[in-house]
């Protein structure tokens, strides 16, 4: 499941079985811009995603870098 808690507005990935979290910016911004979504002291201005059609079930698989 994909969820954006209120409290920090960052984009995580939360497996429902072992209820594992990864913050999806540590995985996917390069390293100026994880620096501005940890350190800034207004909310980070988003990731721009928009929600398309709803699926029954998809995998996300990230790659490390």
């Amino acid at each position: 499941m994909i969820a954006r808690p209120n409290s920090g507005g960052i984009l995580m990935l939360v497996d429902l079985e072992s209820h594992e979290k990864v913050q999806l910016y540590k995985e996917l911004l390069d390293k100026d811009e994880q620096d501005y979504a940890e350190t800034n002291d207004i909310p980070y201005r988003g990731d721009f995603l928009k929600q398309g059609k709803r699926a029954i079930a998809c995998t996300l698989k990230i790659i490390p870098s």
